[in-house]
């Protein structure tokens, strides 16, 4: 089954009511006996390993185990910066450096920070990616 890209990657309309500034602002992390917060805007990715997610922040490579799902996060992060690459990632538009496209018609996404990962853009949201990049 297709998903809806509206449902997994923009967050849902907000009634004129709620707050100026609807999305998470800071994330809640466990960094050995202390807890710590990371601004959303110095998050470069989210990774979904199994059924654990974490975020890596900008400038670190370093990850942290948070308690959200990348479902969940795809209504809480602001879209214009951030989108969902694929089943896996959620990159931060600020983190991105470079972007190739290759063969089979995918973009891998290079970082401006060293990263654990090949970042791909599936190819079912290429097109909606580079939307995204051209807002």
């Amino acid at each position: 089954m297709q998903s809806n890209y509206s449902e997994e990657i923009l967050a849902p309309e907000r009634s004129q009511s709620g707050p100026a500034y609807p999305y998470k602002k800071r994330f809640l992390i466990k960094s050995g006996k202390k807890l710590q917060f990371r601004h959303a805007f110095d998050i470069a990715y989210f990774f979904a390993d199994g059924k654990e997610v974490y975020l890596v922040p900008r400038k670190e490579s370093r990850k942290y185990l948070i308690d959200h799902t990348l479902e969940t996060l795809g209504t809480l992060l602001d879209p214009e910066y951030f989108f969902r690459i694929s089943r896996k990632f959620i990159v931060n538009i600020d983190a991105i450096a470079e972007i190739k496209g290759t063969i089979s018609t995918r973009l891998q996404i290079k970082l401006n920070q060293s990263c654990e990962h090949d970042l791909y853009v599936s190819r079912d949201r290429s097109m909606a990616f580079k939307s995204w990049l051209d807002l």
